[in-house]
């Protein structure tokens, strides 16, 4: 089972907490294990699927919304990732290296 990190931003507005609580549920709903999450911002879970379902599925599970927020699934094992709101995503590809 592949090993994913997740990095998000959420852009501060009357909407932030319930788009936030949106998210920390959808991910309760995909990891296998309960995520790591000593870091704001940052989470690390196993699951099953690819950088881009897993990503699918957290975007579309919660609130997120992606003119305003971030969500970057980066796949430890196979070096993949996918994102949903990166508006520099050549760069990201460049610095990731994948």
């Amino acid at each position: 089972m592949p090993h994913f990190l997740l990095s998000f931003r959420i852009e501060s507005d009357s909407t932030y907490q319930d788009r936030y609580d949106s998210l920390q549920e959808a991910l309760r709903t995909i990891a296998a294990e309960i995520p790591w999450d000593e870091t704001s911002s940052v989470c690390i879970f196993p699951a099953a699927g690819t950088a881009q379902s897993v990503a699918d599925h957290l975007y579309y599970k919660s609130k997120l919304l992606a003119p305003k927020d971030l969500l970057l699934i980066i796949d430890l094992d196979n070096r993949t990732h996918a994102q949903y709101g990166c508006k520099y995503p050549n760069s990201l590809k460049a610095n990731l290296g994948f």
